[in-house]
């Protein structure tokens, strides 16, 4: 694939990743939403490993992973997602089709580069209150998302030691409306809160790869993400509505100045990980990763959630691949790679005092394409719950294509 192809195919991407809404789960309202990006389809359906590099794919949150790089690579992940909700016995349903990241990764004679777009957060959620004494009614909803718009690059310092560091610029809008309409009065009221955010962050890794027994490689892995501030502009408005002509009317911008609330910095949240994988090349992995999240100095003075309270999680991602005959001809299925996962994850929110977890499991294929590219397809069932009984609870499945796009640049043909 030519170069200005693979900034064509970039750019025309790029458009579609900012006006998406890639959630459409109450449980978005917290935070920044739902933390929707847990790494592209290959790392993902093996439980979100990390530990992993290779020469031909790009692991979005490991910048170690351009060490290894030799070819060019283009990366785009599509995802297809179905929700179920139930609380007690009410249940509602709801599907969101979108794309989950572009990146573009080169090597270089002495490191390797690349960078991309990530919609990191999404918020989607629409909540209805019916008070048949009052007989009032009143809607909850919310939308946008931050985005990261991501540089990384990665070393190999020696032949066991890679370093690698990303920097991230974060930015988006979420808005989030209430809304109340009485019985018999034409006008409804609506309290408009909208916030566009900025800032960036970092993450800096190192991978340990030792060959053992010829044929077997142990690796370790290490990383953290330090938290950083984000800045919020923000702005309030009420308005009414007039039900039968749809007139608004009474429109008051806030002055959210005279209390500081204007601008106001944010916690992002912190990360640690620590992984170790055993495999045998070109056959078969497996490994282990534990993730420390630190949620505690998130504070949001503009949205008060008298109910929500941020602190420490973790997650645990266990997975592998196997590989039946890497360097089978007649046999098309024997070079298929083969994955699967789990996830186990305290995502470090309360709601009512009560742990906010996901847990899930992922089965996936990476199928062989032209040269070294690659179509990567995964499945992914978990649940979203409040570990309290008769609590609101979230199952989703997930479907998965990841497109790994290779190439050669910078290197001159030769014709002998």
């Amino acid at each position: 694939m030519k170069i200005k192809n693979f900034f064509l195919l970039f750019a025309a991407t790029s458009l579609n990743l900012f006006s998406q809404n890639s959630t459409s789960s109450p449980f978005s309202f917290i935070g920044f939403g739902e933390n929707i990006f847990k790494g592209n389809a290959i790392n993902r359906v093996m439980g979100g490993l990390d530990v992993f590099t290779d020469s031909i794919n790009i692991n979005l949150n490991n910048p170690t992973s351009y060490a290894k790089l030799k070819v060019t690579s283009y990366a785009l992940g599509l995802n297809l997602s179905a929700k179920d909700f139930k609380k007690n016995s009410v249940s509602e349903k709801s599907k969101t089709a979108s794309v989950d990241y572009i990146s573009v990764a080169i090597p270089t004679k002495f490191f390797g580069f690349g960078f991309g777009l990530i919609p990191s957060t999404s918020v989607g959620y629409r909540l209805e209150y019916n008070d048949p004494v009052a007989k009032s009614l009143s809607q909850f909803s919310g939308t946008g998302g931050i985005n990261q718009a991501f540089f990384s690059v990665g070393f190999n310092m020696t032949r066991f030691l890679s370093l690698g560091a990303t920097v991230n610029y974060n930015f988006g809008n979420i808005t989030n409306l209430i809304y109340d309409y009485t019985d018999g009065i034409d006008f409804g009221t609506y309290l408009q809160n909208s916030s566009d955010y900025s800032g960036l962050n970092y993450t800096i890794a190192s991978n340990l790869n030792f060959l053992i027994f010829k044929d077997y490689i142990l690796k370790f892995h290490l990383s953290a993400t330090p938290k950083n501030t984000i800045s919020s502009n923000n702005k309030r408005v009420f308005y009414t509505q007039s039900v039968s002509n749809q007139v608004i009317s009474d429109f008051r911008d806030v002055d959210l100045k005279k209390n500081g609330l204007d601008k106001i910095n944010l916690s992002t949240f912190g990360k640690s990980e620590f992984g170790i994988g055993l495999g045998k090349k070109n056959k078969w992995s497996i490994g282990a990763q534990y993730s420390k999240l630190d949620l505690s100095g998130y504070r949001n003075q503009f949205l008060r959630y008298n109910n929500l309270f941020y602190s420490k999680g973790s997650k645990f991602s266990f997975g592998g691949f196997y590989i039946p005959n890497f360097l089978s001809l007649t046999n098309y299925w024997n070079r298929v790679v083969y994955r699967a996962g789990i996830r186990i994850e305290n995502t470090g929110v309360k709601i009512n005092n009560y742990n906010l977890n996901e847990n899930s499991i992922s089965v996936g294929i990476s199928a062989p394409m032209a040269i070294y590219s690659k179509a990567n397809l995964a499945f992914e069932l978990g649940r979203r719950y409040i570990d309290k009984p008769n609590a609101l609870s979230e199952s989703f499945w997930s479907i998965r294509l990841g497109l790994s796009l290779t190439d050669i640049w910078f290197v001159k043909r030769k014709f002998n």
